[in-house]
């Protein structure tokens, strides 16, 4: 046996063997609150994605039935100004369209039908939306591309690091003539 050696451990191993843990204790905290945070927030980021998909889709259907030679993209007069942001149009069965970003309710989508024979229909299709733009191909006049965003609260913090920012690929749709 050593001379002087007493078993046991001595004061700085036992400080840093306490820092080791408790850095390990900190990092598993720190990890756990960010997988809750996320685990949280997948329903919320689902649902929207969800929304966003359907708004396109619809836009999408409509458009493809409408006559391009009828289009007219507007800006609409809002607070804010989303530029090029209304689309109105005619379809194949008579209908008049109109599909606008609108800031009643705030930041959302609508699907404005005018009958035929008269009377009008108004859907909302989205909320949350920030970027709503319609353009016209320079070459052909029947092909219409769609940008859309939404910025969506995950949860009611209001906190900058609260919100998700979902963009759709810009679509091209193509009008009947």
């Amino acid at each position: 046996a050593l001379l002087g050696r007493e078993n046991g451990l001595t004061l700085l191993e036992m400080i840093l063997t306490a820092a080791i843990i408790g850095a390990v204790i900190y990092a598993a905290v720190r990890l756990g609150t960010s997988i809750t945070t996320f685990v949280q927030r997948t329903p919320a980021r689902q649902h929207a994605q969800m929304e966003m998909n359907a708004c396109m889709d619809t836009i999408d259907r409509v458009l493809s039935n409408g006559k391009s030679s009828t289009l007219n993209i507007a800006t609409p007069p809002t607070t804010p100004t989303l530029q090029y942001s209304s689309a109105t149009f005619q379809s194949k069965d008579g209908a008049t369209y109109t599909i606008y970003w609108s800031n009643s309710p705030a930041n959302s989508v609508h699907l404005e039908r005018t009958y035929p024979g008269g009377g009008t229909s108004d859907t909302v299709l989205a909320t949350h939306v920030t970027t709503l733009v319609f353009a016209i191909a320079a070459n052909d006049p029947g092909i219409v591309s769609v940008t859309l965003q939404m910025t969506v609260p995950m949860d009611s913090s209001g906190s900058p690091g609260s919100f998700v920012t979902i963009s759709l690929p810009t679509q091209t749709v193509r009008m009947v003539s």
